[in-house]
């Protein structure tokens, strides 16, 4: 599966907006991210969360940790 099928995979499943950042707009760049870093906005589009991909909380969403790490994320900004 190609990285377009994955992205459309994923928000299929999601019941909340889930954006991805385009080179044209370049957002990782603005907050001074990088690729794989995780930005949680709550429901008024203030940045809840900032899980970095490198030296913050683990975000792998592969492993237990960093799974329930960007769970409890999304459900503190769902809770705002």
């Amino acid at each position: 599966m190609d990285a377009a099928a994955n992205q459309a995979d994923l928000t299929s499943r999601c019941s909340f907006p889930f954006f991805q950042d385009v080179p044209a707009v370049g957002s990782w760049a603005l907050h001074g991210g990088s690729k794989d870093d995780f930005l949680v906005y709550d429901a008024l589009g203030r940045l809840s969360a900032y899980l970095p991909a490198a030296g913050g909380p683990n975000s792998n969403l592969s492993t237990a940790e960093g799974y329930a790490n960007v769970r409890q994320a999304l459900l503190t900004a769902l809770a705002r």
